[in-house]
């Protein structure tokens, strides 16, 4: 019985050295780096594992270039860019592409040039106005001052109706002067025949004298000649010229030559050059003139009214009601009809002092003329 124990001692021994030696070996083979099948190879580079990025070309500016100005190598560099971020037909990938190009506008200095900073040399100089003109529009400058710019709240962009005001006169449709006209002679009564009562024109005698007309006095019962006591008054009318204009600009553009592109070779000395900016600030100057944006036909009308001595007046239109503007022509006879304003009555007293020109309190000018 017992060498039986002993022998069953020595079997349980033997399978726990069995067991233990397992859990050795798996734990040796579980560890990267403790066996021979990875000794004596380098670690794995972590930038190997890190796809490559294909990069390509493209063109930069050293330098500020002055919009007008031809591109020369001298100026421009190239870097490189990720192919993948790259925008089909927006970079330029050579120098020699954009070399004898113009610029459309300043161009900064350390920025990729794209293709809409850049024309042809033809293109490029024109005006750079001509290219916020829409297809089959035309832009013309008319006068104006605070009054008639919406006290010079319009901006480019923006939408205005344009009035205008002209003064109307009666002419003799063959002298094509005003009426009435001038007599310089009177004929004879027996040329003019046998039935004329009173004379139409001057006494005779006279030089000269404006063209009247005879009436029999009221009060005399006679016949007397009468010429009016002050030139022909125009007649004043005001209308619709163009109901939707677009504002190009308020005021003068600037007037420039191109500037040309020195350098001195030194990037540093360039950079530094362009830092520094010898214009002095001047205060912006008052408009007198606005660019409107129009049709050919409103073009040509504005400016007939403008050689024909009308006065030109904007209104400011909401940028986003596109509702085509109808309007009447405005005279006197259209207020008096249409807002039922009626003459006032002659009466036998009045106002002192006298009034016959309208001025609000402040305005420089007499109160008679």
């Amino acid at each position: 019985m017992a060498a039986r124990g002993r022998k069953s001692g020595l079997i349980l021994i033997i399978l726990a050295l069995v067991l233990i030696v397992g859990a050795v070996a798996l734990f040796f083979i579980l560890q990267p780096g403790m066996l021979g099948s990875t000794a004596g190879q380098p670690p794995e580079d972590p930038a190997a594992q890190q796809p490559l990025v294909e990069m390509t070309d493209i063109v930069v500016t050293t330098q500020k270039i002055p919009r007008g100005a031809a591109l020369t190598a001298e100026v421009l560099t190239t870097v490189a860019y990720p192919r993948d971020q790259m925008v089909a037909g927006l970079f330029y990938n050579s120098i020699e592409q954009v070399v004898g190009q113009r610029a459309v506008e300043d161009i900064p200095a350390q920025v990729p040039l794209t293709t809409s900073m850049i024309m042809d040399q033809a293109l490029a100089l024109a005006s750079y106005p001509s290219f916020e003109i829409p297809e089959n529009y035309t832009a013309l400058s008319i006068p104006v001052s605070k009054l008639t710019s919406v006290s010079y709240g319009v901006r480019p962009g923006d939408h205005v109706m344009v009035i205008g005001c002209a003064l109307f006169a009666d002419l003799d449709q063959e002298f094509q002067t005003r009426l009435p006209n001038t007599v310089v002679d009177v004929l004879p009564s027996g040329l003019r025949g046998e039935n004329t009562s009173y004379p139409t024109a001057m006494i005779e005698g006279a030089s000269a004298s404006i063209l009247g007309r005879a009436e029999i006095d009221e009060t005399l019962g006679e016949p007397v000649y009468v010429v009016g006591s002050e030139p022909q008054r125009p007649r004043l009318a005001c209308f619709n010229v163009v109901p939707d204009a677009t504002v190009l600009k308020l005021g003068d553009f600037e007037v420039e030559a191109p500037e040309p592109v020195t350098t001195t070779g030194d990037p540093a000395l360039d950079a530094a050059a362009q830092m520094q900016d010898p214009a002095v600030q001047q205060p912006p100057a008052i408009p007198t003139t606005i660019s409107l944006i129009v049709s050919p036909q409103d073009a040509i009308n504005l400016n007939y009214l403008m050689l024909a001595g009308a006065k030109l007046n904007l209104a400011l239109r909401n940028p986003t009601d596109p509702t085509p503007i109808t309007t009447d022509m405005v005279t006197l006879q259209y207020l008096m009809e249409q807002k039922g304003l009626q003459l006032p009555a002659r009466l036998p007293y009045g106002l002192e002092p006298r009034v016959d020109v309208l001025r609000f309190p402040g305005e420089s000018g007499s109160d008679v003329e």
